[in-house]
């Protein structure tokens, strides 16, 4: 699955454990592609040196350097060729959505409030990170049913009668894999 992480989630992910944390750390597994411009790269290079940031962050330029290199390793680069004009309130919002069109991404990770406010592009949904890892529980719960009535020659009628169990042995999974 393609995604665009808004620098904000990018941002987030570097220095605290969180949501914005976990969405990337899928990312580092594999289970998602990151899908980024040079021109959000050069915004996210932008915000990580700024004075605010810089105070806060030991040894910061090591952090960041290293960042966004794994930014840069993890993602699949591209370069729009369109320009939109879909985010009226913050004309700057619309590369990320012309970042996740070019590079064919189903959904664009952020917690921007006026991408938010759109909730959808094209077939391209614009979520919260939260939003987002609850989205793929849910797939990963649908794959784990699929997989189950299939090993057990079980039709998923069945195998969905013993929901709770499969349930909570897909979200015990999906937790120990985040750790």
């Amino acid at each position: 699955m393609r995604i665009v992480a808004d620098t904000n989630i990018v941002i987030s992910a570097t220095f605290w454990k969180g949501d914005s944390f976990r969405v990337m750390k899928l990312a580092d597994k594999d289970l998602i592609k990151l899908i980024t411009s040079l021109e959000l790269i050069k915004e996210y290079n932008k915000i990580i040196n700024r004075d605010e940031i810089t105070y806060k962050v030991v040894n910061k330029k090591l952090i960041a350097n290293k960042a966004i290199r794994k930014v840069i390793n993890e993602s699949i680069i591209i370069q729009p060729k369109i320009k939109l004009n879909i985010v009226k309130e913050d004309p700057n919002d619309n590369k990320i959505i012309e970042c996740a069109v070019a590079g064919k991404a189903k959904y664009i990770v952020t917690r921007d409030k006026h991408l938010l406010k759109i909730k959808k592009y094209k077939n391209i949904k614009i979520v919260t990170p939260k939003e987002f890892l609850k989205r793929i529980k849910k797939a990963n719960l649908l794959k784990e049913l699929d997989q189950l009535a299939s090993k057990s020659k079980l039709t998923k009628q069945d195998v969905m009668k013993f929901g709770k169990k499969v349930k909570k042995a897909a979200a015990k999974k999906f937790l120990k894999d985040e750790k």
